[in-house]
């Protein structure tokens, strides 16, 4: 309680009582009869007051002498960030200057705050030392009162540690720190209540000053002499009933006073990763190794400390050594020594891509940067010192260091400038402005700061500037040296947010070759202190004696420093103990917060550590010593070095151990946590200095029935916690398998994964708590080194014979047999069993009976099993003719069994007459029986099976590729190779399907788990470091602010090989569906995907004879959870059912046989070529064909149920209500329910419906909880096929409650019949926006449907009218390509299904909104273009994880499925690119792969893109800022090369008008990038285009091949509009840049990467030729630029090398191989197969007549993505060969598109109209 009691000046007292109510805990009590006041708590005195006085004229005015007139008295209320708050203000008179002071007393905070203001400022007021103060107010005397009192100050440099003090607070007390150096001052009783004093604003320039008298006054420093009018100086006085909790609680009433934010803190990467310092103390401080510079020292450190031996150090810390210095040893020129860096830190910095902390001091007096010295900026230049004065020093200064990758900056000696520049002590602003402009240029490069040998007041200072994230607490470090003592220190720096910097230190006790003498008998101890201290980690031993298991302790396997919540700190016991008992000690306390994810508790918990040197016999911790017990909980103990030790934390305190330097005690207390009957105690990690900790332990999963630990780190790495449940100590070790969910039960001691299921217990080692460490139980696990075992070749056969698999057995069938019956290693047979299978069908013994290479089912081959039927074999073979043609009498049966005979065609030369099921309808085309007398040519030219065996699509020996359009016959021949290979190609005909598409059974699994990629090879790594940091520091950033990276590194999709053709129109917002029927993957707010499986989404069929219920399943799907809907009862996928997609319809079949009933859900979208209405709209319906084969009659009921949201938290965020409709407004009848709800703050109605027709009943049931067991609407529909409408509810849903809905169609189904019921879903979202809420949009459906959110009804109707003329589109538009023979089935599956992205792609399409009298409206931004203005603005993301509206250099690709398909969307797209071109956004950003800094957007230059989800799309273009993208090489060439292809397909000649002059301008600024004027622009050196980890220098294939055609367009385009000028300019580059081109690049057998000299220049780049690719295929054909028998000889040689070379051509083009055909490793893209690039490179073997090479090379990609890797509907951005893929769900594969280009425009005679 603060009681604040008025004793007033007359002649009674009258007393005011302050708010009694309030919860503020300690008495100030003010007289206003003399000035006077007191603090005290508890009805005991503290302190009191001692005189005020001013300095006015050269004269002291003091209240005590009555010189100081008091004028009157004010007395206001008011409120701000604290709260409310009462002032008394005190009128004086001192000479001629009106001053008043002032206290300011908050509702509900301990602290009192004292202004003094000068109203007309005064002169002449300095006092007699720069120590004292000019002014008192507050004032104290250092005496004792009613209580014993003890204090601690702060004093001296090193953030006041240098001369900090603890003692007596009394009349002797003389060690307080005051002056210029002076700091905080605490003063506190025996039971820890305490007062704490310090400056509250202008730090720079306030001062206490103790005087002779033991008084302490508070005020302005002593050197000001003048002070202006209205000038204020503030004090503030924290209480807290807690020496720690008062620093804590003043820290954030600072912090929270001044705006500071903790997240600058957690973004300096120096405080978050490992570094390397070589600082005073350091190895190589002042020394390098023997005969060698610094430069070739520090690049010898990296290359072995990090490159060779794997410690993760992050960045390295070059101290003072590598400047120049001038006068007094400041700063001459802050530049490196050549002597010391030769070849410049730029230089340094991206040979090691090693990013730097870089030192600094106090300026020379003959610096170079001072105008008085012939420099450029202005100086204030003083006898002894030199101080910057403008701000562009500090920019230019900061902005060169970014190319050398500083991103930190320390500025050391801070007290040497105050000491040397004397008006920092005259000048009440100087000293603020010097800080502000340094933080300022920093914080424009994002580059934090470190303060070294501060004051307390530039530590007080930071509060204004939060890009200091840190400070030097203690004296420079020498090996054995004490200076490890923070504690109290981080007391002070702790509290405002700064993270306290212990300094480097030694990881061993000596240095090898060390000839000094030092050694550090302490390694652990600073180790320890480091890692707890919050701050940087820096070891700085010499090469190669770094002891990494000690630094490992300190972090994790990325480097990630393993830190605590707060800094750790004395104890107030400490402290205490020193100031009353004389007594020195360190007990230090600290603790981990860990976030708990629930729906159960609503809490976090704590965990606590101690850290003990020096300390006494018999001292006992207790609770009240130790804040985090503050929570109540109940805590265990134990020792770092056992956790064998753990014992709970009583009453009785914890009796520490005699702890020293040498054996420091550690303790860590764990929270008890009950759960489900369970007492845990979570120990965590016991190999670090810190178990548990928020960087491996990312949260706490407190669910119903489990207790989950997240844990986070390295791909593939082992973790092993330990923890106590129910009184016994265990551990279980957990490997790292993904980037989200890796998490431990500790419960039942098992690893989870994906977000619930659970791992291979294989993975869980449980062990009793004998305390062994985790790295010894790792090593005892791994015994399994193979000793002697028979070859793998009889392995396999003995698993084969064992196993026994009419089909075949898989290679993980087989692999687990062999490990299980042979002493092997599993990873080790894991590759040998693959090379050994594909040599065993090479030579025969083998038989593959699915699949290709090493993947697919294998039998004995007949080389295996020949000898005992070789007799048997030999007489049947005419039978043999016959028996193909009974499976063919089978195929409706099911694709399994027809796939059988893949194997037989495989090896037999009768492919002409069975090339595949559908052979049936040629069969009846005479022609192709009766030429059965080609079959023994067929067997002619099967005979040279050798090159068969390459799995090369055969074309027989009589064509050649050369004359391929004159060979129908090996076209059949390539149809049928890709039929036999392929397992999700149709191999029957199924009525009411296409015989074309992605089909697979219901029961489908992939037989291959891919991951995502994680890491580089280890030799890749280097050149991620510095971006890795900075990600990190941009991730971590964007996460507390609520946002997402565009590229989620940290959060990848995972595998789920489920997905089907997603639903609904292009750019309204899409709902994905798996194949079994699943709705998954909602993309309802713009550009987010959510990709929970929704379990209440789903189909239910009942079947009802003869009035009874037979039967009732949920269809579709697997039961997701078994938490809800317990009552539905779920149809396991069965044999025979099948999804067949072909998009953007799909069909799904059920066979219930034993019911005679056959069920085909058709699933139609509305999306068809060259439509720009209906093809916006979201909705779809689902049509059921009910076939009765029986003989007799069944009702059959669909029901359709359908919950809000998208599966997300929010979905319970209450406010939905549903309700009941019925209309047929449209045309057709529809009834249904619609579901009301907001998806963030959108209004959105989901519409469920069934549609009315003949014989069919459609039923409602209005609501349902879909999260209970939903038994009340599922016995429903089971009572009688039908719903009845009771059981809706009238209110809307509260917070925590979710919504669904349901609509059944019944139908009676007469004996061999079949009945249509129609279903409709639509959801109607009309008005959205993207993150940042800047602008709003309309989706462009709402100009036909409205944007008042409520046209879900009529759209239903609307959907029911209109589908079958959806479908009737649809199918004209995709018959010609499927009936074309020439055509391979796999192709056409492709073509289509590829598709789905763009309408699945994040899509939208959107026209701008705004409020105009109180409502939204539609308006045309006039300097939108007229397409724009009619066809609506179109963006679609670059991938589903790389969130980036229209990324151009990929889109570059894709853009021929908008051009051919929906030419309006690609002009709109282009005339918005052309806009974005001629703007400029100078808003400085820092790139995180070099670190340097730029401008967002540079004028007339491509956009990479046109922005992010999370952000503003369209206002703030270029959200990737991993590269500087105006640099990039290829970006301008594709806008021009876009611009002229979609001329040539358009004709719109105002098109080219309108692009010309824009390209004219990107043309110019490419220009510039000819930097030897030889007419081929030059790459930088860097990943400077579409390929951003694969860098390449000078000219190069890819980009030089692009400027060629894009001058080759300009050309063209001039022609055509006549500009003879521009004609001559483009030509005369093109000329000496085609020679250019052919003479740098052209080897004789294809063109190199690039002209560098780097080990990568000759690699084989599979997209060498995209320049001749795009020019082609638009029209132009120029044989001097790009001469053909040289483009025909690159294709071979890339088919050859990037094709041939893997899985026997079986995987599409990697980007790159070296000559000999092997990977180019240099870069992680190098040996990425991208999907798109390689369905380009196959376009532009179609243009070239390479038909047989471009299928094949298509063929991989398609085969590996939607077959053997499982990513149907989700085509990633590349994979590799070892399962892994890269962004999934991407735009590029969309260059599929391309393909069918260059058939309709180069093979005419295969694509007849």
């Amino acid at each position: 309680m603060l009681t604040i009691f008025f004793l007033c000046d007359i002649f009674f007292q009258e007393v005011f009582l302050f708010d009694p109510s309030s919860s503020i805990s300690f008495e100030l009590n003010i007289s206003l009869a003399d000035g006077s006041y007191t603090l005290g708590a508890g009805s005991q005195t503290f302190l009191t007051s001692s005189d005020a006085f001013f300095n006015v004229g050269k004269i002291t005015y003091k209240l005590t002498d009555q010189s100081l007139k008091f004028t009157g008295r004010q007395m206001f209320s008011g409120s701000d960030q604290h709260g409310n708050y009462e002032v008394v203000k005190l009128f004086y008179l001192a000479g001629k200057a009106n001053i008043s002071t002032s206290f300011t007393m908050y509702e509900d905070c301990d602290a009192v705050i004292f202004t003094q203001t000068y109203h007309n400022g005064a002169n002449e007021t300095k006092a007699n030392s720069y120590d004292q103060t000019i002014s008192g107010f507050p004032s104290v005397k250092v005496d004792s009162y009613d209580t014993d009192l003890g204090y601690l100050s702060f004093d001296g440099f090193m953030a006041g540690d240098t001369k900090k003090h603890i003692g007596r607070w009394n009349s002797q007390t003389d060690a307080i720190g005051d002056g210029l150096q002076g700091g905080p001052l605490a003063v506190f009783d025996e039971q820890r209540r305490t007062f704490l004093i310090s400056p509250f604003s202008n730090f720079m320039a306030s001062s206490a000053w103790h005087d002779s008298n033991g008084n302490i006054f508070w005020g302005i420093m002593g050197g000001v002499d003048e002070v202006p009018a209205n000038y204020t100086s503030s004090t503030i006085i924290y209480y807290a009933d807690g020496i720690n909790k008062a620093f804590d609680g003043w820290g954030q009433f600072l912090q929270k006073q001044y705006g500071k934010k903790d997240w600058y803190a957690w973004e300096d990467s120096t405080i978050i990763f490992l570094g390397y310092w070589s600082d005073n103390g350091g190895y190589y401080y002042f020394n390098t190794e023997p005969n060698k510079t610094y430069e070739q020292t520090m690049v010898d450190l990296i290359n072995h400390e990090v490159n060779s031996l794997g410690i993760p150090i992050g960045y390295v810390q070059y101290d003072s050594w590598w400047y120049y210095t001038g006068a007094g040893n400041g700063v001459k020129t802050w530049q490196p020594r050549p002597d010391i860096f030769p070849d410049g830190l730029e230089y340094m910095f991206k040979t090691t891509n090693m990013p730097v902390a870089l030192h600094s001091k106090y300026w020379s007096v003959d610096n170079s940067y001072a105008k008085q010295n012939g420099g450029k900026y202005d100086f204030l230049l003083e006898d002894l010192g030199a101080l910057p004065l403008q701000r562009e020093f500090w920019e230019d200064l900061f902005n060169n260091a970014s190319k050398w990758g500083m991103f930190l900056y320390e500025q050391d000696w801070l007290n040497g400038e105050l000491y040397r520049v004397q008006k920092l002590k005259t000048d009440l602003y100087l000293g603020e402005q010097w800080l502000t402009q340094m933080h300022d240029a920093a914080a424009k490069q994002y580059n934090s700061i470190q303060y070294c040998m501060a004051n307390p007041r530039h530590i007080m200072q930071t509060l204004t500037l939060p890009w200091v994230t840190q400070a030097r607490v203690s004296e420079d470090y020498h090996p054995g040296g004490e200076q490890w003592r923070i504690g109290l220190t981080s007391l002070f720096v702790g509290a405002l947010g700064i993270r306290p910097f212990k300094d480097t230190f030694w990881t061993t006790k000596t240095q090898p070759g060390d000839t000094s003498g030092k050694t550090e008998p302490y390694s652990a101890l600073n180790a320890v202190v480091s890692t707890l201290s919050m701050g940087p980690v820096g070891p700085s031993d010499k090469i190669g004696a770094i002891n990494a298991s000690l630094l490992m302790r300190c972090c994790g396997e990325y480097g990630h420093i393993y830190k605590p919540s707060r800094p750790i700190t004395a104890t107030d016991l400490q402290i205490t103990q020193k100031a009353f008992e004389d007594l020195d000690m360190e007990v230090w306390w600290t603790y981990t917060e860990i976030k708990v994810n629930s729906t159960v508790i609503n809490v976090n918990w704590t965990w606590g550590v101690v850290l003990a040197v020096d300390t006494p016999p018999g001292l006992v911790l207790h609770k009240e010593d130790l804040h985090f017990m503050d929570d109540g909980n109940e805590y265990g103990v134990f020792s770092y070095k056992d956790p064998g030790s753990f014992q709970t934390f009583d009453n009785n305190g914890l009796q520490l151990h005699i702890c020293t330097k040498d054996e420091f005690c550690l303790y860590h207390f764990a929270p008890k946590i009950t759960h489900s009957g369970h007492e845990v105690y979570l120990l965590g990690e016991m190999q670090k200095w810190m178990p548990v900790n928020n960087m491996r332990i990312v949260g706490i999963n407190y669910l119903a029935d489990d207790l989950l630990i997240n844990i986070f780190g390295k791909y593939q790495t082992n973790i092993t916690m330990h923890y106590v449940i129910d009184g016994k100590l265990t551990n279980a070790t957990c490997q790292i398998k993904n980037r989200l969910w890796n998490c431990v039960s500790l419960i039942s001691g098992k690893c989870i994964y994906d977000n619930g299921r659970t791992c291979d217990t294989s993975q869980t080692k449980m062990s009793a708590a004998d305390a062994s460490p985790a790295p010894k139980a790792k090593k005892a696990a791994k015994p399994k080194k193979p000793a002697t075992h028979p070859k793998y070749s009889d392995m396999i056969k003995a698993a084969l014979t064992a196993l026994k698999e009419k089909g075949g057995s898989s290679r993980q069938a087989i692999l687990k047999y062999v490990v299980a019956n042979n002493k092997v290693d599993a990873e080790a047979a894991s590759r040998h069993l693959r090379m050994a299978l594909r040599a065993g069908v090479k030579n025969g013994s083998l038989k593959q009976s699915k699949g290709t290479g090493a993947s697919g089912s294998f039998k004995l081959g007949e080389k295996a099993a020949k000898k005992p039927m070789a007799k048997k074999a030999a007489k049947p073979k005419k039978a043999a003719v016959k028996k193909p043609k009974k499976p063919a009498a089978k195929k409706p049966a099911g694709e399994k069994k027809a796939a059988k005979p893949k194997t037989k065609k495989a090896k037999s030369p009768k492919k002409p007459k069975a090339a595949g099921e559908k052979k049936p309808k040629k069969a009846a085309k005479s022609p192709a029986k009766k030429k059965a007398p080609a079959k023994p040519k067929a067997k002619k030219a099967a005979k040279p099976k050798k090159a068969a065996a390459k799995k090369i699509n055969p074309l027989g020996t009589e064509c050649n590729y050369v004359f391929w359009n004159l060979c129908p016959l090996a076209m059949a021949s390539l149809h049928r190779h890709a039929s036999e290979n392929s397992i999700t190609t149709p191999k029957t005909t199924i009525e009411g399907i296409p015989d074309y598409g992605w089909r697979v059974s219901l029961n489908h699994e992939c037989g291959v788990k891919c991951k995502p990629f994680v890491q580089p090879r280890f030799s890749q790594v280097i050149q991620f470091v510095g971006l890795g940091i900075r990600y990190a520091k941009e991730w971590w950033k964007r996460r507390r602010q609520g946002r997402k990276m565009f590229i989620d590194h940290m959060d990848q999709l995972l595998h789920k090989a489920i997905y089907g053709a997603p639903i609904g129109g292009i750019g309204c917002g899409t709902m994905g569906r798996g194949f079994r029927g699943e709705f998954a993957r909602f993309q309802m707010v713009p550009g987010i995907y959510d990709h929970t499986v929704i379990q209440a989404n789903q189909f239910i069929l009942c079947i009802r004879k003869n009035g009874k219920t037979v039967y009732q399943k949920v269809l579709t799907g697997r039961r997701e959870t078994s938490k809800s809907l317990k009552s539905w009862e779920w149809q396991e996928p069965r044999e025979g059912d099948v999804y067949h997609a072909l998009y953007p319809r799909s069909w799904t079949v059920y066979n219930l046989e034993e019911f005679n009933l056959r069920l085909v859900c058709r699933q139609v979208s509305p999306v068809y070529p060259h439509d720009y209405k209906d093809t916006s709209f979201p909705m779809a319906c689902f049509i059921w064909t009910a076939e009765n084969t029986g003989s007799e009659p069944l009702d059959v009921s669909i029901m359709f149920t359908f919950k809000n949201g998208r599966g997300v938290k929010d979905d319970g965020n209450g406010g939905c209500h549903n309700h009941v409709f019925d209309t047929d407004v449209e045309g057709r009848r529809v009834s249904g329910v619609s579901i009301n709800h907001n998806i963030l703050d959108m209004k959105c109605t989901y519409c469920v419906a069934g549609v009315h027709s003949e014989d069919v009943s459609v039923t409602c049931k209005e609501y349902f909880n879909p999260q209970g067991s939903g038994q009340v609407v599922w016995e429903d529909l089971k009572d009688d096929g039908q719903l009845s409408v009771e059981g809706g509810r009238n209110t809307s849903t509260n917070k925590g409650q979710e919504s669904a809905a349901a609509v059944c169609v019944q139908a009676s189904v007469p004996p061999n019949q079949t009945r249509d019921l129609e279903f409709t879903l639509t959801w109607d979202m009309p008005i959205i926006h993207f993150k940042a809420r800047e602008k709003f949009y309309a989706r462009r459906y709402s100009r036909w449907f409205g944007m008042d959110g409520e046209a879900g009804p009529r759209m239903s109707s609307y959907a029911a009218s209109n589908y079958s003329k959806w479908e009737q589109k649809i199918e004209e538009w995709q018959k010609p390509i499927l009936e074309n023979k020439n055509l391979p089935s796999w192709y056409k599956s492709a073509l289509f299904n590829e598709l789905y992205y763009v309408s699945d792609g994040g899509t939208v399409w959107i026209d701008p909104v705004q409020g105009q009298d109180g409502k939204l409206v539609r308006v045309t931004d006039p300097e939108d273009h007229p397409i724009i203005q009619e066809f609506s603005r179109f963006g679609y993301l670059e991938g589903h994880e790389y969130r980036m509206y229209n990324t151009y250099d990929v889109h570059h690709y894709a853009s021929f499925s908008l051009i051919m398909l929906w030419p309006k969307l690609q002009l709109s797209l282009q005339y918005d690119m052309a806009t974005a071109v001629e703007s400029e956004d100078t808003t400085r950003i820092k790139f995180l792969t070099s670190g340097e800094n730029g401008i967002r957007k540079r004028l007339h230059a491509v956009p990479h893109d046109v922005g992010d989800p999370e952000d503003e799309p369209w206002k703030r273009v270029n959200c990737y800022v991993i590269h500087p993208t105006c640099n990039w090489k290829d970006l301008n060439m594709k806008f021009v090369l876009q611009t002229f292809r979609d001329y040539s397909a358009t004709k719109d000649e105002a098109y080219l008008k309108h692009m010309y002059p824009v390209a004219k301008y990107v043309m110019e600024t490419a220009k510039k990038w000819d930097v030897d004027d030889d007419g081929i622009i030059d790459n930088g050196g860097f990943a400077d285009q579409t390929f951003d980890a694969w860098t390449m220098s000078g000219a190069s294939a890819y980009c030089g091949g692009m400027w060629l055609a894009a001058l080759r367009m300009m050309i063209e385009m001039a022609t055509i509009l006549k500009k003879d000028d521009d004609i001559l300019h483009y030509k005369e580059i093109l000329d000496k840049g085609k020679v250019s081109y052919q003479t740098k690049l052209w080897n004789g057998s294809y063109y190199n990467y690039d002209c560098s000299t780097g080990g990568h220049h000759d690699s084989v780049m599979a997209d060498q030729l995209a320049g001749h690719w795009f020019l082609k295929a638009s029209g132009l054909q120029d044989d001097e630029v790009f001469p053909p028998d040289r483009v025909r000889s690159s294709l071979q040689r890339i088919f050859k090398n990037n094709v041939l070379m893997f899985e026997d051509g079986n995987m599409g083009a990697i980007n790159g191989t070296r000559p000999d055909g092997s990977k180019d490793i240099s870069s992680c893209q190098s040996e990425e197969f991208w999907v798109g690039v390689t369905y380009g490179l196959a376009a532009n073997m179609i243009q070239e007549g390479l038909l047989k090479e471009a299928f094949q090379t298509a063929w991989g990609a398609y085969h590996v993505c939607w077959e053997w890797y499982g990513l149907a509907f989700q085509t990633p951005e590349a994979y590799m060969t070892d399962n892994i893929y890269r962004s999934l769900g991407y735009m590029r594969p969309l260059a599929i598109w391309s393909m069918q280009w260059a058939l309709e425009k180069f093979q005419k005679d295969l694509m007849p109209s």
